[in-house]
């Protein structure tokens, strides 16, 4: 029997170092490097997007600082920025002495651009106006890139219409743009009493009454004229009918960067402010009642406190005088029986 030497080299069937073994152990390697120089791509994509965004960020907060800085600088050059900076203060302080009236003004007459607005047949009111407090509204002032006039084309000559509306939110609708007319004013214009050469006109004695977070809208015909336009947050809906529909919603379009050239002014309803007055007098009277009240328990809770400490204080120096008087009489006896004893002893 002849033993032959195996050389592992010679190894047929299973064989770990085959041909087959070392073609699909590159062929692993190559779709392996493939795959994972993908994965380092997409990676370095999400890496480089995530930078990106970051840096537009810092960019875009970089610039929104310095357009705020120059923003509320002067425009004009040393030393004429001076008088612009006086401007300024002189508007601040009349703003807020205007604001510390009485009567509370909402809107402006100011316009910059003098352009019209081109408003008709539109209820339009603007969002940065809710009033308040509850009043009445006493006046309005209408800046007029158009004045009110008669209409000289149509054979009926229309008179001017000028209309006001009691605007406030639709608290049931889903869209914040929806508004319901509470109530509406015709404006009384008197052509004969105006100026062609004054563009404000003011109108006295609306007595429209108004509440709290509602808005004052306007709605201007053909012949009523149109105000300047001016910066502002305005709502506007279209409508060619006579009147509105009270309390129906209503969908207006918000237009942020444009408004109309009108102001009015609230009074506070007096009897609204005499109620108010008297729940607060009712108020502090009956809290000064429950102060005096409160104060006369605590004289009283003193004066128990008082008498009960004042007891216990004289039952602990009765006790006192008690123990002293025993112990003086103990002493004495023992003063007695050592003379006793000693006179026995002697």
């Amino acid at each position: 029997m002849h033993l032959t030497s195996v050389s592992p080299y010679n190894i047929t069937g299973n064989n770990a170092f085959g041909v087959m073994v070392f073609i699909l152990t590159i062929l692993f390697v190559l779709v392996a490097n493939v795959l994972l120089l993908n994965v380092l791509v997409a990676l370095f994509n999400v890496t480089l997007e995530k930078y990106k965004e970051a840096a537009h960020r810092r960019w875009a907060y970089q610039q929104f600082l310095l357009v705020n800085e120059y923003s509320q600088k002067s425009p004009f050059p040393p030393p004429v920025c001076l008088i612009y900076y006086v401007y300024q203060l002189a508007k601040y302080v009349y703003d807020w002495c205007r604001n510390q009236k009485k009567d509370y003004i909402y809107g402006t007459t100011d316009s910059e651009s003098k352009l019209s607005s081109n408003i008709y047949h539109s209820i339009t009111f603007n969002g940065a106006n809710q009033v308040k407090h509850d009043g009445t509204i006493d006046s309005i002032s209408i800046n007029f890139a158009i004045l009110p006039s008669k209409s000289s084309t149509s054979p009926d000559h229309k008179d001017p219409e000028i209309c006001l509306f009691i605007v406030e939110q639709a608290k049931t609708e889903i869209n914040q743009n929806t508004f319901k007319i509470i109530e509406s004013k015709p404006l009384q214009i008197d052509l004969a009493r105006m100026k062609a050469s004054e563009s404000i006109q003011t109108f006295h004695n609306i007595g429209l009454t108004i509440k709290k977070d509602q808005y004052l809208a306007i709605k201007f015909s053909y012949e009523g004229g149109n105000p300047f336009t001016t910066p502002g947050d305005q709502y506007y809906s279209s409508f060619d009918k006579t009147e509105p529909i009270k309390k129906q919603p209503m969908k207006f379009t918000r237009c942020r960067t444009k408004g109309i050239t009108m102001s009015f002014t609230v009074v506070e309803d007096k009897t609204i402010k005499n109620q108010n007055n008297r729940s607060k007098s009712t108020e502090s009277s009956y809290v000064e009642q429950n102060l005096n009240t409160v104060n006369d328990n605590r004289m009283h809770a003193t004066h128990i406190a008082k008498s009960y400490w004042k007891n216990v204080i004289e039952c602990i120096k009765k006790e006192e005088r008690d123990e002293t008087e025993v112990l003086e009489a103990i002493e004495t006896v023992h003063m007695h029986l050592g003379e006793t004893l000693q006179k026995k002893d002697n």
